[in-house]
């Protein structure tokens, strides 16, 4: 679909540099679960070129970022075209670094909520189970001979390596 300007929305240039040659050929027939900064700076920066990034100018590509009409995209990359004055390589830098430090933020903000979720987990699990680790820790600090046993039982179970899985074990006695 088309803005009503006749120009391209951002989610339209989102599916383009999703299915640029460079993200496509990561994603072994689905989108990448990772992207550098390098690879979406190139491909972005292909997909808004009039004639392709490496016959465009820095001057040419800027007008091509006006002429979409998106202002969230022009807020966000004509800063980058002020500091790059006409170096293409500075340009595809600045975006690649620009990307970089988003994903970076990104990668911030899921951590802290899968560690909540991780945690909240963890409570209800302990709490569902009668789980009191403050009392079993307690205990293994105040009581050496105990403390000894549950390391003598770990260490053995180290040694013995994995559980046998139930498919594999299945899987033997059947053949």
């Amino acid at each position: 679909g088309t803005s009503s300007a006749g120009k391209p929305p951002l989610s339209d240039i989102s599916e383009k540099v999703i299915g640029h040659a460079l993200v496509k050929g990561m994603g072994q027939g689905k989108r990448p679960s990772y992207l550098s900064g390098r690879t979406f700076s190139l491909a972005l920066l292909d997909v808004l070129s009039p004639k392709g990034v490496t016959s465009t100018s820095v001057t040419e590509l800027r007008g091509a970022v006006v002429a979409t009409k998106n202002q969230w995209l022009e807020d966000t990359l004509l800063p980058l075209f002020d500091v790059a004055g006409t170096d293409m390589t500075k340009l595809q830098q600045l975006v690649a670094q620009h990307y970089d430090e988003m994903m970076g933020r990104v990668t911030g903000w899921y951590r802290r909520r899968t560690q909540l979720w991780v945690f909240l987990t963890a409570v209800i699990v302990s709490g569902a189970g009668n789980i009191d680790t403050i009392a079993m820790a307690s205990i293994l600090y105040r009581e050496p001979v105990i403390r000894a046993q549950t390391v003598a039982v770990a260490a053995e179970l180290a040694k013995a390596g994995p559980p046998v899985r139930w498919q594999d074990a299945y899987k033997e006695s059947s053949e």
